[in-house]
């Protein structure tokens, strides 16, 4: 009964920490000019996040903490044109002096988030 129990206990952990993490396109608007950026949320300020056009070019976001809460979005330094890019993320953990940790991939979801 205790191994059931710690078994689900872990389990409902693991759900909650990928639930919250969320993925997306912001849409912004500069002088006139409307573009697009992905976005991933991650839980942690020592992660590199890696998006992956469906050309095969790369393009790296940090994150960058700006307020005192747990989770921050991260975005590539690229404008899109549209949202509708297929775009794939990896994002690491960097822990120096060991190598990068994959933390978790997939594919950006085509929701839209006014900024």
């Amino acid at each position: 009964m205790k191994k059931t129990t710690l078994l689900i206990a872990v389990l409902l952990l693991i759900f909650s920490l990928t639930a919250n993490s969320a993925t997306g396109w912001l849409k912004k608007r500069r002088k006139g000019y409307i573009y697009f950026k992905p976005f991933v949320t991650v839980n942690s300020p020592d992660v590199v996040v890696i998006f992956i056009t469906s050309e095969g070019k790369v393009y790296r976001g940090v994150c960058r903490k700006k307020k005192f809460i747990d989770t921050c979005t991260v975005t590539p330094g690229k404008h899109f044109d549209s949202p509708y890019t297929v775009m794939r993320y990896i994002v690491l953990e960097i822990s120096p002096p060991y190598a990068p940790k994959i933390l978790r991939t997939g594919t950006v979801s085509t929701q839209l988030k006014e900024n």
